[in-house]
């Protein structure tokens, strides 16, 4: 990639953060036209430039942003003129422009060689039902870490809430209390990241890959924490299409008892009668609610 094409790139990403604060790392990539590695790789450079790139709920780099450069702390200018110092450092970040003060060569950098072979996997669920890191587990859970390394057993992290019921429900082979894998609280999203880092590079792994419901906060947190991260698009994808016997039952016996619960609820709305615009079943008017209540208490009988 030549110097102009770097400096459009570089505008693009200053232009987007610019003007919408807040976007998680798959909006800004897509609004900036770069894919996320890409991304990656230039909001690195910003904030070597002194940009104050932060993320919470989302990129609040407009909030945050440093238009004066590292060190300086001038009031930061708003519309025409942020863009304007923006593309300043864009071009003088894109080698366009350099200073004309003699400056000693640095020899080029290598890149560091990759491992070969599958990428761990990282799991952090978004909440009870998360469906990747049930069927990674067989457990659900609000909250817990889940790794399964290149090789080797796989471990979950629980709570002191949740380690016995880990450890009675999960499939994992490895079950780790907080205080056995070595967790830290350090705010929302580093606390597991900063651990998964951790026990991963005990195993001398520094990638991993994650879900793609993975919440955008920890995906940068886990990146934060110097893990080379990849979204799996297709996680579980193929080991899905193949049922064991026992959870072909299971979704058999599933399916029978949701007809069974359909056939309850035409039955009854048969039963309805209408008085003023309204269903009426044993001298009660006939809500959504009311039947959802009898289709939850016959599945509830059923199993």
């Amino acid at each position: 990639m030549n110097r102009a094409e770097r400096l459009a790139r570089l505008l693009r990403v200053l232009a987007a953060i610019i003007a919408e604060p807040g976007l998680n790392p798959l909006e800004l990539a897509e609004k900036a036209g770069v894919s996320e590695r890409t991304l990656r790789r230039d909001l690195a450079q910003l904030r070597d430039l002194g940009y104050e790139v932060a993320y919470t709920s989302g990129y609040e780099v407009q909030e945050k942003l440093n238009l004066e450069g590292r060190g300086k702390k001038a009031a930061r200018p708003r519309g025409d003129d942020a863009l304007l110092q923006a593309v300043a450092h864009a071009v003088e970040a894109a080698g366009l422009w350099r200073d004309t003060t003699p400056a000693s060569v640095s020899a080029p950098r290598k890149r560091p060689r990759r491992p070969t072979g599958p990428r761990p996997l990282v799991l952090i669920p978004s909440g009870h039902g998360d469906a990747d890191f049930i069927y990674a587990t067989g457990m659900d859970v609000e909250s817990a870490l889940y790794i399964r390394p290149a090789s080797g057993d796989d471990i979950l992290v629980a709570s002191p809430l949740e380690i016995d019921r880990a450890r009675a429900e999960s499939r994992a082979a490895r079950i780790l209390s907080f205080r056995d894998a070595g967790y830290a609280e350090l705010g929302p999203y580093r606390s597991y990241s900063v651990l998964a880092a951790k026990l991963l590079r005990e195993q001398g792994q520094a990638e991993a890959r994650v879900s793609p419901r993975l919440q955008a906060g920890y995906l940068e947190a886990l990146r934060d924490a110097g893990l080379d991260v990849e979204v799996d698009q297709s996680l579980f994808e193929a080991e899905r299409r193949h049922k064991t016997r026992d959870e072909a039952d299971k979704i058999r016996h599933a399916q029978q008892a949701a007809e069974k619960a359909m056939t309850e609820i035409v039955r009854l709305l048969a039963r309805g009668e209408i008085r003023e615009g309204l269903l009426w079943a044993d001298g009660k008017p006939m809500t959504s609610e009311w039947l959802y209540a009898r289709a939850s208490l016959l599945l509830a009988e059923l199993g």
